[in-house]
């Protein structure tokens, strides 16, 4: 748990570049998917659901390569989970 009210790109910037999986449910955390997201390419796993994110899901297939399991349910996002990775 983070506490507080943050968006991702603040909590981003905490995070190495090198992580594989990354847990941010249930964190409050708000606002949108930043494309600085996109740096962590070696991410395998990504669970931010229960959160109060809105705006686009990004093409993950095309920025995460690696990923092989996404869970934003909970949100106010817009768009479709690729295939591969629903």
């Amino acid at each position: 748990f983070i506490g507080s009210e943050h968006t991702v790109s603040e909590i981003l910037m905490n995070v190495p570049l090198n992580v594989e999986k990354l847990f941010l449910s249930n964190n409050l955390i708000q606002g949108s998917l930043p494309s600085s997201l996109e740096k962590l390419n070696n991410l395998r796993l990504l669970s931010i659901s229960s959160n109060f994110l809105s705006g686009r899901i990004p093409d993950f297939s095309i920025s995460f390569p690696s990923l092989q399991e996404l869970n934003l349910s909970n949100q106010n996002l817009i768009g479709s989970i690729p295939g591969s990775l629903a």
